[in-house]
């Protein structure tokens, strides 16, 4: 089991790509995993598991990141979902594309005895070079214009039609500032009804909610009101 140091975390995708749009837990559970797969201890390959070909039961996994089994089972459901991570019948977690957060120290070894001058100019190209694809794609993505829309079918949980819920969205055409306020309104009340032990209302069609304008609801307002037997989300 090859032992690591520290693992490669993207600055820019974590602050910015889909898994921000995840709670805070799971975002810490990710960090975890990848931390024990790099550790060496329980790690080989992009693999985390006790010994050569036997996992972790998800009660032991649960232990090991301090965390309720509840939310562990939480956790790796989404990861699973999202692609994140594979387990198979052995309880074996698989981080899928571990290369991508893995040092880089031994393959660049050659790299490091040349000039420091060579190495900041093949460093700058490297750079420039990522950075015009990342502003291709953006590009790209902009001209698609279904992006956003996109991550907020994926967040939201009544995912039923959808032509109408794009048409709302694209009458919503939500700034950056305002999609964030969305998605975070859609886990806030994905999480009241999580955590409600009384009346929870139904979620509204994606394009009612959107034409609506659901994510300006007060949550507290709805609590308060559905111990009185009224539907604020029914108007």
């Amino acid at each position: 089991m090859g032992k690591r140091t520290w693992v490669k975390i993207y600055c820019d995708k974590w602050m910015e790509g889909s898994l921000r749009q995840e709670k805070p837990a799971l975002r810490g559970v990710w960090a975890d995993l990848l931390a024990l797969c790099g550790g060496g201890e329980y790690s080989d390959g992009g693999e985390i598991k006790i010994r050569k070909d036997i996992g972790f039961t998800d009660p032991m996994l649960s232990r090991v990141l301090n965390i309720t089994p509840q939310m562990w089972n939480y956790c790796k459901k989404r990861l699973i979902e999202t692609e994140r991570i594979q387990v198979n019948s052995d309880n074996i977690l698989t981080i899928i594309h571990w290369k991508n957060y893995q040092s880089e120290y031994g393959r660049q070894k050659p790299q490091r005895t040349k000039s420091a001058d060579d190495s900041a100019t093949k460093s700058a190209t490297k750079s420039a070079a990522i950075d015009n694809r990342v502003e291709s794609i953006d590009n790209r993505v902009e001209k698609i214009g279904v992006s956003d829309f996109d991550t907020f079918w994926k967040a939201y949980p009544l995912r039923i039609a959808k032509g109408q819920a794009e048409k709302a969205f694209k009458r919503v055409n939500p700034s950056k500032e305002l999609m964030t306020i969305i998605i975070d309104a859609i886990d806030k009340q994905k999480e009241w009804r999580e955590r409600s032990t009384g009346f929870t209302p139904d979620w509204k069609h994606p394009a009612t909610w959107l034409n609506a304008k659901g994510w300006e609801d007060d949550i507290l307002e709805i609590k308060k009101k559905s111990k009185l037997g009224e539907d604020k989300w029914a108007k």
